[in-house]
């Protein structure tokens, strides 16, 4: 389902809405033309202030990937691209949090591969 934000005490709010509307839009949970909800729905969902929502939703705007529609509502980008670009985006910010992360522990380059592999093959389904 989406919108469901479990906020953090050290990053802004409306950065962790932006953050969850964008993985929501990666895992397919919202799609292209879709409509959002409004910042006042959002913001009694969230149970945040409105302000926040709105601030949320400009810089969603801002990125392309929404688009107001006066009298109509927000809606994600119907730009396929953006939308393709916004994932993979999303998986280099994972990817490059892991690798700071693992060198700060004494992993250089490739060292890297070997737990993230052990730790793939033991989580593995079936």
């Amino acid at each position: 389902m989406p919108y469901e934000i479990d906020f953090r005490d050290n990053i802004p709010i409306f950065l962790q809405i932006i953050d969850g509307i964008k993985i929501d839009i990666a895992k397919g949970e919202l799609k292209a033309g879709d409509r959002i909800l409004s910042i006042r729905e959002m913001s009694k969902l969230l149970q945040v202030n409105p302000t926040t929502v709105g601030r949320a939703y400009q810089e969603l705007e801002r990125e392309g990937i929404t688009v107001m529609k006066r009298g109509l509502g927000v809606y994600i980008t119907e730009d396929s691209d953006k939308l393709i670009n916004l994932k993979s985006y999303l998986a280099e910010g994972y990817i490059s949090d892991f690798v700071v992360n693992m060198s700060s522990i004494g992993y250089k380059g490739t060292e890297i591969i070997e737990p993230l592999t052990n730790y793939l093959h033991s989580n593995e389904e079936g």
